[in-house]
């Protein structure tokens, strides 16, 4: 715990604060997700889309990594349960605050007798979560 706290204070202070907003959004879309109807918050944040809405070739914003790593760590220190639609969410909102756009996919998959799902975040043709179990799961819907 102290060298996570070292580490922490070692970074620097927009990446603390980038750090900060994902525990806090995390926190949020716990939440909303538990609590709040879908229709509520995506209403509030996300817009249905037709499933393929990235062109070829579009790149990611520069802030997509710092997102990215942002969201990872939150998820990793969270005193509650961060899934891949908390850490979806979470990355949609702080990239919308920086006014980057952003497609968040819900999927389905069949595993044996039992139906998972999966959730998962791309700016432009890169991934920002979820993607690298995104593969197994057939979109059945996405926001931008």
């Amino acid at each position: 715990m102290l060298r996570k706290v070292r580490r922490f204070l070692q970074v620097n202070g927009n990446e603390k604060l980038l750090f900060l907003e994902a525990l806090l959004l995390s926190f949020g879309a716990f939440i909303a997700i538990r609590f709040l109807p879908m229709r509520w918050y995506a209403a509030r944040t996300i817009q249905a889309v037709d499933h393929e809405v990235s062109p070829a070739g579009a790149s990611a914003s520069p802030l997509s990594r710092r997102v990215t790593l942002a969201v990872r760590r939150a998820g990793r220190v969270a005193p509650w349960r961060v899934m891949c639609f908390e850490k979806a969410l979470t990355a949609k909102w702080m990239l919308g605050r920086l006014g980057c756009s952003s497609t968040l996919y819900l999927g389905l998959a069949k595993k044996g007798e039992q139906l998972k799902a999966h959730a998962w975040l791309h700016d432009g043709d890169k991934v920002i979560t979820g993607g690298l179990q995104a593969k197994e799961f057939n979109v059945l819907a996405s926001f931008r």
